[in-house]
């Protein structure tokens, strides 16, 4: 394998909703609360998508930002803990529109459950005063959002779960990406590395790969 080689992760990453694998309703309740979010409805001003780890809740903002036609702010909260680093990021995004020529905006905070422990100075509270104060939808996600430290979070949120994705379901996306590689693959070879992903298809992707 070439170190230049693109990540097939990168490559095969889904552009469309009908192409992320798994947690159908989930998608489906994120775009119902998303659509109503953006004609102004009496909704929740942010969701927060919960579950483990490589089950597509990133990757449905990401695509909802496109299909939506929407500027994508994203800001990892595992590496943004305090409440100056959070407003310098996401305090003027959160207010005026963009500048790109794009309709809205949509803002992710990516890993929120990252800024519990020590060092996180006021992260957590301006996340909250940034739902509070956005014009524009806001999106969490997290893997256990279930600390009590994140109770006033969630209770702003519309919480949607994912879950992780069935090891069929993994089997024939990896079958996808052999066909398009030119790979003769060994549907054992294929099974294996989906039972050992435990239902994580960016994992099953790079083991394939």
């Amino acid at each position: 394998m070439s170190a230049r080689a693109p990540l097939w992760v990168n490559k095969y990453k889904p552009k469309r909703f009908d192409e992320i694998i798994g947690n159908r309703s989930a998608i489906l309740e994120f775009r119902a609360w998303l659509k109503r979010r953006l004609k102004g409805a009496n909704v929740e001003k942010a969701a927060l998508l919960w579950g483990p780890p490589g089950v597509g809740k990133t990757l449905t903002v990401e695509v909802a930002a496109k299909e939506y036609k929407l500027e994508l702010i994203q800001m990892n909260a595992s590496d943004v803990r305090t409440k100056d680093q959070v407003m310098r990021i996401l305090g003027m995004a959160s207010q005026y529109v963009s500048l790109t020529g794009r309709k809205g905006k949509i803002i992710l905070v990516d890993e929120v459950d990252g800024m519990s422990g020590t060092e996180d100075r006021g992260g957590l509270a301006a996340v909250v005063d940034l739902i509070d104060r956005s014009r524009f939808p806001v999106v969490l996600t997290a893997n256990d959002p279930w600390d009590p430290k994140f109770r006033s979070l969630r209770e702003k949120c519309k919480m949607i779960r994912y879950d992780r994705v069935r090891s069929s379901s993994i089997v024939s996306y990896l079958k996808k990406i052999c066909l398009a590689e030119g790979i003769l693959a060994d549907e054992r070879a294929l099974k294996f590395i989906a039972d050992r992903s435990e239902g994580d298809v960016r994992s099953a992707v790079n083991d394939l790969q």
